[in-house]
């Protein structure tokens, strides 16, 4: 066994060493890179053309005046899982803490979002997997949600921007760390 070890090359022993860190690479950049912030860009598009499409009134928006956002009235953002701090602690839909992420309040918000996320997503998916920047993005929405819930108790909160603030912050550790 000891003549065996003793006989590779140093050439061996590189491209060994050279594997397994290759193996490491490969193995947070997968078969489908950016899956995680693909599938978010399309889960928050696609909640936002369902509101649309299943209002009362069709790929209509609410009055500027309701929402200057371009966007639904607020009864189908409540509709569609917004968090309204009352609802949320008093009718156990804490659910509405996680989901209202993927609520948006009108285009010019879900465009902003969706291209913070593109431009932090795709780089902290690249650098450190799915799973971390998934971790990042689903803890700091979910506390920014409670935030939310806590500070401005009488408003409705929605949009992915605690989540989006969570991978702005991720990407500025990295770069105060190199």
């Amino acid at each position: 066994m000891a003549r065996y070890s003793s006989s590779l090359t140093s050439d061996e022993e590189t491209s060994s060493s050279g594997t397994d860190s290759d193996v490491g690479a490969r193995s947070r950049t997968c078969c489908c890179p950016h899956l995680l912030t693909n599938a978010l860009l399309l889960a928050n598009l696609a909640s936002f053309l369902a509101m649309l499409y299943l209002q009362d009134n069709p790929w209509s928006f609410a009055p500027l005046a309701e929402n200057p956002f371009v966007g639904p009235t607020t009864s189908v953002l409540l509709h569609f899982g917004a968090l309204a701090p009352n609802e949320a602690a008093t009718q156990d839909e804490w659910w509405r803490l996680g989901w209202c992420c993927f609520v948006h309040a009108g285009v010019l918000h879900l465009l902003m979002n969706l291209v913070a996320l593109r431009q932090l997503g795709l780089q902290l998916e690249e650098r450190y997997g799915a799973c971390r920047m998934g971790c990042v993005y689903v803890l700091s929405g979910v506390f920014g949600s409670m935030c939310a819930a806590i500070f401005s108790k009488d408003r409705v909160t929605v949009g992915a921007s605690g989540a989006i603030l969570g991978l702005f912050g991720g990407f500025w550790s990295t770069l105060v760390q190199e």
